[in-house]
């Protein structure tokens, strides 16, 4: 609140002196209020009830020098003092000065009148100091947040002048890119960019930023003190000097490296999840390929004498017909995570199954050793995914050992106790068969191989693996209630160890060979739904030789008006569940709520896991799997047709 008069403080012990100094004031005219104290203490005792705006202290008092008392006062005055003397010389002035004082005056009759003046000066000087200080004070304040700010940012902060010179930067900055604040003052903005990146970042300058003022978000690179390149993702914003001209530029800099390695992740489970779609489509049509072809080849076979020379023929195309659907299972249980086809294996049996093949993935380099237990070792196992599994480590074996070496598969027993389970931190208790897969390969280090069963992880090259192989070998493993680890030395070479529960029950009897086997003809009318053409024929025939009567449909809705037509005789439906216009499991699903006595069996190239989950296929509908092979066929259509109706 501004005071209506001056609050002047004289304080000097010459009675005169102070009567002086009032009267001047007196008759200038000023509006004043002046209060006279006789020593220091009476100074002290007025200026903390009620602060003036200036004092007028006398170098000299009763009870002390007034520089002393200055000189003791540590916190700031809200007021000025001027000091008088009757006897002034610069060394005074100076120590006045220095006190604190804000000017020196030498007592004089002159000095007194002209006192109204002098203190109007002070005051103005006074005035500007606080002004200067406060201004002081702010840019301090401004300086020190700005440079809290600075420090604490999470992002890296540089400043570069018009030559890309750094001139500033933060500890963030620094940090990124591995240089001591020394030896950034040497850098300029080209010598951490590489060369690939200066026409792009020249023409972002050029074309935004001496434009606009600033930049859009762009990304680059910076190199780093060691060499190594990292990814960043920065703003770059124009500095002017006072007359509008450019004088520097700064940047707000993120590293993007995590993000750039979630971003490949993410491209990758992109890119496998659409492999994994194209993988089951082809699968799909494959598998209607090699209906017709395993089914035609099955009916040549089938009406052929025993002798007849061209019956090997035949046998050889369905081997490797065999070989074409185990293929498409791949595709399968790669895109889809087909359910498996588990049953008591003599995991003895299956290793030496596939050791006929191993030659031919290893190649001749490779010394392929396997030792299989002396008793039969029964698991409950899916055989293929199981070779699958061998051939998986085989090929990972091959890939380790380019100059060759040996490959050791042995087969053993083994129990997991208490004592596994606190060392691995996994295991239950029980008798295990033992399948270990060993090389003499290059090996892995320790943090190769705490992510080698991790997905889409590799340590080959782009392009020479997918980073599944490992990940699908744990997942079968997994799926079989079984355990798996690695054991690997740099140099030395790796062990894999698979652990399966044994179970008690029996291996299942051989069946006989399909064609041997004696099935039941049938008379009944069956309704056949199949948009492949060849499929279908093939369907078709082989059910009209067992002696059924056949009705073709085309897809769904054509399935449908032939059911209209022949409600009463339709005794079952065959339909294909994916076909144009409407599916399979649509169309039974209409002629169902007109009959709901009707049979039907449900065939598709696709994986169980959609049929039932995705296609919301009801357990109790029956389930036939492309590639269709005519005893599976004929076998499941007697099955269906000779159940009681509920």
């Amino acid at each position: 609140m501004k005071r209506e008069r001056l609050q002047i403080v004289i304080v000097e012990d010459e009675a005169a002196h102070a009567e002086a100094i009032s009267r001047a004031f007196i008759t200038s005219g000023a509006k004043t209020e002046i209060q006279v104290a006789g020593t220091l203490e009476e100074y002290r005792q007025v200026v903390v009830s009620n602060p003036p705006d200036i004092v007028l202290m006398d170098l000299n008092m009763p009870d002390g020098r007034a520089l002393d008392l200055l000189a003791t006062q540590a916190e700031p005055r809200p007021f000025p003092i001027l000091i008088m003397t009757s006897h002034g010389n610069e060394q005074t002035a100076v120590e006045a000065l220095k006190s604190g004082a804000l000017d020196y005056v030498v007592k004089s009759r002159e000095a007194f009148a002209a006192m109204p003046h002098i203190v109007t000066r002070a005051l103005r000087e006074w005035r500007l100091i606080q002004g200067h200080q406060r201004m002081e004070e702010t840019l301090l304040a401004s300086e020190a947040k700005y440079r809290f700010l600075h420090e604490s940012m999470m992002d890296a902060f540089a400043r570069i002048d018009m030559s890309g010179k750094i001139v500033e930067c933060n500890s963030i900055f620094l940090n990124m890119l591995g240089y001591s604040e020394e030896e950034s003052r040497l850098l300029d903005y080209m010598d951490i960019t590489p060369a690939s990146w200066h026409a792009d970042e020249a023409r972002i300058i050029e074309q935004q930023v001496l434009t606009q003022g600033y930049s859009d978000v762009y990304e680059k690179e910076y190199r780093r003190k060691d060499g190594t390149l990292i990814p960043v993702e920065l703003r770059t914003n124009l500095l002017k000097d006072d007359d509008g001209k450019p004088s520097g530029m700064w940047a707000i800099i993120r590293d993007i490296t995590e993000r750039k390695k979630l971003e490949e992740q993410l491209l990758q489970a992109q890119k496998m999840e659409s492999i994994g779609t194209l993988a089951g489509g082809i699968a799909h049509d494959f598998n209607n390929i090699l209906t017709a072809i395993i089914g035609y080849g099955h009916l040549v076979l089938m009406s052929m004498e025993p002798d007849n020379p061209q019956r090997l023929n035949i046998e050889h195309m369905l081997e490797a017909s065999n070989r074409a659907a185990n293929l498409t299972q791949d595709l399968l249980i790669f895109s889809r995570k087909q359910i498996g086809n588990k049953r008591p294996v003599d995991l003895n049996e299956t290793v030496k199954t596939v050791e006929k093949f191993l030659t031919r993935v290893i190649g001749e380099d490779i010394d392929c050793r396997i030792t299989v237990y002396c008793k039969p070792l029964v698991v409950l196992a899916d055989t293929h995914q199981l070779e699958q599994v061998l051939m998986n480590l085989a090929t990972n074996a091959r890939d380790a050992m380019p100059q060759g070496g040996d490959l050791i598969i042995s087969v053993g027993v083994t129990a997991l106790d208490k004592d596994f389970a606190n060392i691995h931190g996994y295991g239950k208790r029980g008798i295990y068969a033992l399948l270990t897969v060993s090389d003499t390969g290059e090996g892995i280090d320790e943090t190769t191989r705490r992510k080698i069963f991790e997905p889409f992880f590799t340590t080959k090259e782009v392009g020479k693996g997918t980073g599944l192989g490992l990940a699908v070998v744990y997942g079968i493993i997994k799926q079989h209630d079984g355990f798996i680890n690695v054991y690997s030395e740099p140099g030395i070479g790796t062990t894999f160890k698979i652990y399966l529960p044994v179970i008690s029950s029996a291996l299942p009897a051989v069946e006989k060979a399909p064609e041997e086997e004696i099935l039941t003809r049938g008379t009944e009318t069956i309704l056949i739904a199949e948009d492949n053409e060849p499929a279908r024929n093939f369907i078709s025939i082989l059910l009209r030789q067992e002696g059924y009567t056949v009705i073709e449909a085309v897809d769904g809705t054509d399935a449908i008006q032939w059911f209209m037509k022949n409600r009463d005789t339709i005794q079952l439906l065959i339909f294909d569940l994916i076909m144009p216009k409407m599916g399979g499991k649509e169309a039974y699903d209409q002629i169902k709520a007109i009959r709901s006595d009707v049979k039907v069996i449900i065939v598709s190239g696709y994986a169980p896991d959609i049929i039932r989950q995705k296609m919301l296929v009801d357990s109790s509908v029956e389930l036939l799997y492309k590639p269709i092979v005519p005893h599976t066929l004929l076998k499941k259509v007697r099955a269906v047709l000779d159940q009681c109706t509920p």
